[in-house]
């Protein structure tokens, strides 16, 4: 699998996924024009990510902002991994989301998204 990456822009998120060195980093700012169009190749490289994982991998977010389109992205993501997670022995990936404590309506959709998740691959970090 080759290493993924899309540089940052004022308004589009640096992304690098990297499965040899383990390294999978989601960084910026997320308001894309088409939120679809820009990260559909995001969803087909999860797409073959999810039929050969990584035993233990943490996917993180350090996103400053992202739109309500994009956060639907991120949670059909969410959703590939916690699938992935319940349907492979031994797969435990999970999702490792940065923010600012002070954020209480993004600490509150991130809670509400870990409630809809069959696993426990959702985990909420503040700085």
């Amino acid at each position: 699998m080759k290493v993924f990456k899309i540089e940052e822009t004022a308004s589009s998120p640096g992304i690098l996924f990297n499965k040899e060195s383990g390294e999978f980093r989601f960084y910026g700012r997320s308001l894309p024009e088409d939120p679809i169009e820009f990260y559909q190749p995001v969803l087909d490289w999860f797409d073959t990510y999810i039929k050969d994982p990584l035993p233990g991998a943490n996917f993180e977010l350090r996103l400053t902002y992202f739109n309500t389109a994009s956060s639907k992205v991120f949670f059909s993501i969410f959703q590939m991994i916690d699938k992935m997670n319940l349907s492979k022995a031994g797969i435990e990936n999970k999702i490792v989301i940065f923010t600012n404590s002070d954020d209480e309506d993004l600490m509150e959709l991130f809670e509400y998204y870990k409630e809809l998740l069959s696993t426990d691959c959702l985990d909420l970090r503040t700085f």
